[in-house]
């Protein structure tokens, strides 16, 4: 491997780019890992399965009804911005983040008042307080999730991953303490308190920080509004992101329907910790994703094609020796949520397989929705949303967690298999760009 990268890295400013970058993105990614993944076993620690259940089910609501926040255009920022950088077309830069943020906003409260007609309308939860703290949790992730993604496509990762995945939960962690210091004890209300008020001190300081990064001709330029373009591409984009919403979160919400809340708390603990391994394959897509829209921009497909082989392999050999560790540990890291949390080892070790597919097809997300195949993308991830949802409504009521597991994981695996074949047949292989 280290032969390799010598190879493709010599006299090859791209390469450099990719491992300077993917170096810095995996520290945050590790860094913001750990601390996300410790907020949620203090919380189940002090909370219980059986609260820490219903926490995490009005949170896994929340996050699903975030999507619609911005109505896709947080995932065109990694197409607009990195071309409109390249190209210099300053005016179209400012104009695109002024706007997407006014849509951004704009959309959040809809998306947040929605959530809570929807949860007050099952009877899942009718406490007014308990919806307002969801509501803001709508809207400041959505904006938070947005100001990344604009800093991600400047290619600034240090700022577009710091604030997310290190302060964030950070201060989740600290405010959750506090909590559970004065109360004695820990609810879902001032959890989910404590999860809002930290994403509002990252939505202010990110808004310091991209103003920080922005090039100073695109501060000073006219904005120009190329509004409808820009929601032809992201409205497909948005169907693609709340289909990839349900595979990934629809589980714990159903889970939640059809199951007692301290086997959704037990469920939630294997999840979360599958989704470490995925931290390898984050990191290199946050460095990848915006030089695959520049090399689409300025139709270098070869170089795109050794891009996308070398972010392959970086993903797959640590995805697998992680699956390999939590295979031999996984009954004893559970546990640290708790004695009952071992019982959800068979559903962690599935959907860890399930990221072992992810990392063995590469960044091919990426790759379709970012090379104009928008289209393509959201009709893969519509199908396997479908998917997803068939099969835990089958399974669930039949095999409990187990049942959300196989269920979730074969949706991914799916997803990305179908992906992966139409970026090496209609893209790569054969050099088409629409």
């Amino acid at each position: 491997m280290k032969t390799l990268l010598r190879e493709r890295l010599r006299g090859s400013p791209m390469f450099s780019m990719l491992l300077r970058g993917s170096s810095v993105a995996f520290a945050l990614q590790i860094f913001g890992a750990g601390a996300k993944y410790l907020l949620q076993i203090f919380a189940a620690r002090w909370m219980g399965p059986d609260e820490f259940g219903s926490f995490t089910y009005i949170y896994n609501w929340a996050l699903i009804f975030t999507i619609l926040s911005g109505l896709g255009i947080s995932s065109a920022a990694l197409r607009f911005v990195p071309e409109y950088k390249a190209n210099q077309a300053w005016n179209l830069l400012r104009g695109f983040v002024q706007r997407s943020t006014h849509i951004t906003i704009l959309s959040g409260i809809l998306a947040a008042l929605a959530y809570a007609v929807f949860l007050w309308l099952s009877g899942e939860e009718t406490r007014w307080e308990i919806l307002a703290a969801g509501m803001l949790i709508v809207i400041l992730t959505g904006l938070t999730t947005h100001q990344s993604q604009l800093m991600r496509g400047l290619k600034d990762i240090l700022f577009a991953f710091t604030p997310t995945r290190v302060l964030q939960p950070t201060l989740g962690i600290l405010f959750l303490f506090a909590a559970w210091r004065v109360f004695g004890t820990l609810s879902s209300l001032p959890a989910l308190t404590s999860m809002a008020a930290s994403l509002a001190l990252v939505a202010v300081a990110q808004v310091f920080g991209l103003q920080k990064i922005l090039p100073s001709l695109a501060r000073s330029a006219p904005p120009r509004f190329e509004t409808e373009k820009w929601l032809r591409v992201s409205l497909p984009m948005l169907t693609t992101a709340v289909s990839y919403a349900f595979i990934s979160q629809i589980d714990i919400a159903l889970v939640g329907i059809w199951l007692p809340p301290a086997q959704v708390g037990l469920y939630a603990a294997a999840s979360k910790t599958a989704m470490l391994v995925s931290v390898l394959l984050v990191s290199v897509n946050a460095i990848v994703a915006p030089m695959i829209a520049e090399l689409f921009a300025q139709q270098e497909m070869e170089k795109l094609s050794r891009l996308t082989r070398t972010a392959t392999q970086w993903m797959t050999l640590p995805v697998l020796g992680a699956t390999v560790i939590l295979a031999l540990t996984g009954r004893s890291i559970l546990g640290w949520f708790g004695s009952r949390f071992s019982d959800a080892y068979p559903a962690l070790m599935i959907l860890t397989l399930g990221q072992l597919v992810n990392a063995l097809t590469g960044p091919v997300g990426y790759l379709t929705e970012l090379t104009g195949h928008q289209q393509v993308s959201a009709r893969i991830y519509l199908l396997a949303a479908a998917l997803a949802v068939t099969l835990n409504i089958w399974l669930i009521p039949r095999l409990g967690i187990l049942g959300a597991a196989i269920g979730t994981a074969t949706a991914f695996s799916a997803s990305n298999l179908a992906l992966y074949v139409f970026v090496y047949v209609r893209i790569l292989k054969s050099g088409k760009t629409k």
